[in-house]
């Protein structure tokens, strides 16, 4: 069945690429200074330690079934009719993060620079857009991932570059100095967006081809992710100071500061189309995953009929989920982290706290 459905291949390098891109993602344009203002930056690193505690956990799940994906597994631990129940309850996660991702971005573009343009123009536009990378496969996915990164990262050094005369180190003193609740309520909120949602990654490791270098390039690819992640919000930081914690978007504000010499000005549109980039790899991967595994979960000979409906599902949840920016914010930082928090570590423990008491594993 597998191969019917997804006869693509990946190497462990194309996975470290996705996964890089797709953990940067949407968490650039989250303001999560909110909660602890100045040590923001602090708080990804700490967010970035929770977050490869919970990859630890679902990668060693994924190692002891190696060439399953998260569907077959949930079948093998848990039985065919509960295997589903759990499979499903997953693909519901995924679809509503994907939605969440579409609304995160369509909103981004309209109050960053189309505020007269319907919202539902951008992520309709959005969905068209994932869905044709979908429905070519998890290679094309991949091979645009290649394309993107280094694009992505020259951008992002250009913008530390020329903001270098601007910014004011200083700005990011004194270090903790906030409660340890707020502190701890700002890393649950990183360590579930972007890190924990790597989870969907289960849908994905089964189809790299180095199956031993998986796991490695996948970690890599967090710490990484995670170190740029710090660096750019260290920077908005000592760029923008006090003033971060009430900026809707403070990425975009210290990227309109740009200006060298009166030539080097307006540069936003160039940098902002490195998280165009990231965005669709990060809404192509929960379009994908999700329709791919309705498919195994509804023993579809082909993911491709689902692709459409799955597509209307996301945009129609992206315009219901929430009402506005703010609230939106407020999602991600005080509900998400702890709704997000059984499928991200509470499940991936179980099953593999199961598979070892049932000593149920895939030998290869």
């Amino acid at each position: 069945m597998k191969m019917q459905l997804e006869q693509g291949r990946i190497s462990s390098r194309e996975l470290l690429v996705i996964a890089f891109v797709f953990t940067i993602g949407s968490s650039i344009l989250l303001n999560s200074s909110v909660l602890v203002g100045r040590n923001a930056w602090l708080v990804i690193l700490a967010g970035m330690v929770e977050g490869l505690f919970f990859a630890f956990i679902f990668t060693t799940l994924a190692m002891r079934f190696k060439g399953k994906n998260l569907v077959e597994i949930n079948n093998l631990i848990f039985g065919s009719i509960l295997g589903k129940v759990i499979s499903l309850a997953y693909l519901g996660y995924f679809l509503l993060v994907g939605s969440l991702a579409l609304r995160t971005f369509g909103a981004f573009f309209v109050v960053g620079f189309y505020p007269e343009t319907p919202l539902i123009v951008f992520i309709v536009l959005e969905a068209i857009v994932c869905a044709y990378a979908v429905r070519h496969g998890l290679e094309v996915i991949a091979r645009c991932s290649l394309i993107f990164v280094p694009i992505v990262i020259i951008f992002l050094v250009v913008d530390v570059f020329f903001l270098l005369n601007q910014m004011d180190l200083t700005k990011l003193l004194p270090f903790f100095d906030v409660s340890w609740s707020q502190f701890l309520q700002a890393t649950q909120a990183i360590a579930a967006f972007p890190f924990g949602e790597t989870i969907a990654f289960l849908m994905i490791f089964a189809y790299v081809k180095e199956q031993q270098k998986a796991r490695r390039s996948f970690f890599l690819a967090l710490f990484f992710a995670g170190i740029i992640l710090c660096v750019m919000l260290a920077k908005v930081i000592a760029t923008l100071g006090d003033i971060v914690i009430i900026n809707t978007y403070p990425f975009l504000t210290s990227v309109r500061l740009i200006n060298v010499a009166e030539v080097f000005t307006r540069l936003e549109l160039i940098i902002i189309s490195s998280i165009l980039m990231m965005g669709f790899l990060k809404m192509a991967i929960f379009y994908y995953v999700s329709t791919l595994g309705l498919a195994q979960v509804f023993k579809l000979r082909s993911y491709q009929p689902l692709v459409i409906p799955v597509g209307i599902i996301m945009i129609v949840l992206s315009m219901l989920i929430v009402e506005n920016t703010n609230e939106m914010m407020k999602l991600a930082m005080y509900k998400y982290p702890y709704f997000a928090l059984p499928f991200q570590f509470g499940l991936p423990l179980l099953s593999l706290l199961v598979a070892a008491i049932r000593g149920v594993r895939v030998k290869v």
